[in-house]
């Protein structure tokens, strides 16, 4: 899987069974953009200033912990 152009990897969810779910990445000029892992596939769910906001609005964290 390859990161967009422009972008940096900062933090991978992955849930119990060690699967990759999401990848926080970070825009090189600042912005945070938050992705599902679908395969080899990198899914765009949002964007914005506050990765914890992201996590919250995207339910991350349930996500991953079911």
């Amino acid at each position: 899987m390859k990161l967009p152009k422009n972008e940096c990897g900062k933090v991978g969810y992955c849930n119990s069974d060690g699967e990759l779910r999401f990848i926080l990445t970070q825009k090189y000029n600042g912005g945070f953009i938050l992705y599902r892992v679908e395969g080899d596939e990198l899914i765009k769910l949002g964007r914005g200033t506050d990765p914890k906001k992201l996590e919250e609005a995207f339910k991350v964290l349930d996500e991953i912990h079911k």
